[in-house]
């Protein structure tokens, strides 16, 4: 993720909170099995799909439907937002997780149970 970071906060079957530090260009694959929910504790980033640019300011909420597409979001300083989603837990979580050489243990912290 170069200069970003992903960090998973919890993780059920019922929902995902992830916190994404973003410092720089970010590509958000498209995900139309599922709406994500999007809040700024950071600073503000611009955020653009289907040739649509929308300005996201700290403390803003955006509820991202489905069918939104691949996104990209670009930081303006040091972005940083809380997502939460409902999870296909061996595709959205674990996954990525054990590629990135997290154990089953660790992945268990996060209250799941592998």
């Amino acid at each position: 993720m170069g200069d970003n970071e992903r960090r998973f906060g919890c993780a059920s079957r019922h929902f995902v909170l992830e916190r994404l530090k973003l410092r720089s260009l970010y590509l958000e694959a498209s995900h139309p099995e599922r709406f994500v929910t999007l809040s700024n504790v950071g600073d503000p980033l611009i955020i653009r799909y289907q040739g649509v640019r929308r300005d996201f300011s700290k403390g803003g909420i955006l509820h991202s439907p489905a069918a939104i597409g691949e996104a990209q979001l670009i930081p303006q300083g040091e972005s940083d937002l809380i997502v939460c989603y409902v999870p296909d837990l061996a595709k959205d979580v674990i996954a990525p997780l054990r590629a990135a050489g997290y154990s089953l243990a660790e992945i268990e912290s996060l209250g799941i149970n592998v």
